[in-house]
């Protein structure tokens, strides 16, 4: 008897063992992300302007001596950043965007904008899921018809 439970035990700490062995070594595949040729240019004023009232004194050594936080600013600003006037959002699902933090972790000074003006507004003051969150996410713009939509990156199949 002392016999079959040792060889139970056995058998079961075996299987416990390869379980978790078998669970801690799963890897998620990363798919590498589709960046259109348009980041290859460089940085347009406007771009640079942005960037600097958000990164302030740090816009160097986070952003311009690092060519793949770089690309993928110039990726964000250029493709997946849109403000869309759209007249009737009846039904529409989306957040305001005064709801959302203000990004100040480089410039404490960064005011949100209380008017929309399309050559002035710069997404990247506000705390929003640029990078990591999945899908396309929608915000209002200060109570006007303007919409902010973060596109999601898209990934090579």
């Amino acid at each position: 008897m002392k016999d079959k439970l040792l060889i139970m035990f056995f058998l079961l700490a075996s299987t416990v063992s390869v379980t978790l062995h078998g669970q801690s070594n799963t890897k998620s595949i990363t798919q590498p992300v589709i960046i259109p040729s348009n980041v290859d240019a460089n940085l347009t004023q406007k771009e640079s302007a942005f960037l600097l009232e958000v990164f302030n004194d740090k816009l160097d050594q986070y952003i311009l001596n690092s060519p793949n936080r770089l690309r993928a600013m110039k990726h964000l600003l250029r493709n997946r950043i849109e403000v869309k006037f759209i007249q009737n959002i009846t039904g529409m699902k989306y957040e305001n965007l005064n709801d959302v933090p203000m990004f100040t972790a480089y410039n404490t000074s960064l005011e949100r904008d209380t008017l929309y003006n399309e050559d002035t507004f710069n997404a990247l003051k506000y705390d929003l899921p640029f990078f990591g969150a999945k899908g396309k996410h929608i915000y209002r713009i200060n109570n006007t018809n303007h919409f902010l939509i973060i596109k999601p990156l898209a990934h090579k199949k």
